[in-house]
């Protein structure tokens, strides 16, 4: 639980400086209501949780030294190739589709498909490191991929993302039954913590930075708390939702059901 809390309270202290600093450097987008905001603000996540980590990892050498580091190399990767796409992504390109139409047509790589493919490498080398199967390294990789990108998918509307990946942590906590080393997740969860506030009242934007970082490490607590044929049913589950978005809105859907309207809006001031 302490590092619940040190990841919180690096986060608190930090969000006002990295919010000065992207805006300083330009780093702003509009929202889906007009507002100029920055963008990328989930660096602060990714900058605090690797930070945390890294000064407490040592005391848990003995138990989860390998764990650790992959769990470490996985951040770095993932968020410093959203960051690549928050600062120089500029194609007017969306989805897999649109990235590819993009490469063959105008023959140049999309900021995009750059992090697709090495989400995907690196999702793949993640499994490799920590499956114990030829079957658990391909559920994993294909998991871990897909994972990455659904947060992309649900950054559309503030705290959405956010809402799900807490939801995605608790049930995979709960099914893991503390099994596993969730304590490397706390470093992450803290940070998240602090800076949903400010992501749920749209003053901030969580960027590729922040999205494909919750994504990679809610796709690790599942492939850590899940059974072979879950994991399947899961995989099945993003790879339809990523096929649905391609062709439809989700906002459009989750305005459409009461339920989830009403968690989605849950907390998000009215425009």
């Amino acid at each position: 639980m302490w590092l619940y809390l040190y990841s919180y309270l690096l986060a608190y202290l930090l969000i006002p400086a990295f919010f000065d600093m992207l805006l300083r450097g330009g780093l702003v987008r509009e929202n889906y209501q007009g507002k100029q905001l920055p963008l990328g603000m989930g660096i602060v996540i990714l900058f605090v949780s690797g930070l945390s980590l890294i000064t407490t990892l040592p005391l848990y050498w003995q138990t989860w030294e390998r764990e650790g580091l992959v769990f470490l190399f996985l951040l770095a990767l993932i968020g410093l190739l959203g960051l690549l796409d928050d600062v120089a992504g500029r194609e007017n390109v969306k989805g897999l589709k649109g990235h590819l139409s993009f490469f063959f047509s105008e023959g140049c790589i999309s900021t995009g498909l750059l992090k697709g493919l090495g989400g995907i490498c690196g999702s793949f080398f993640v499994s490799l490191l920590l499956a114990d199967s030829f079957s658990a390294f391909f559920q994993g990789g294909i998991l871990l991929s897909l994972s990455i990108n659904t947060m992309n998918l649900l950054d559309l509307r503030p705290g959405r993302a956010i809402k799900t990946f807490l939801f995605i942590m608790a049930m995979a906590f709960i099914g893991s039954g503390d099994k596993e080393p969730y304590f490397l997740f706390g470093s992450v969860i803290g940070a998240v913590l602090a800076y949903f506030p400010f992501d749920l009242k749209g003053q901030v934007m969580l960027g590729d930075t922040g999205a494909n970082v919750l994504g990679a490490v809610a796709g690790l607590a599942l492939f850590w708390s899940l059974s072979p044929w879950q994991r399947l049913l899961a995989i099945t589950f993003l790879a339809v939702l990523h096929v649905f978005c391609e062709r439809h809105s989700l906002t459009k859907v989750i305005e459409g059901i009461p339920v989830l309207n009403f968690l989605d809006r849950l907390g998000r001031p009215e425009s």
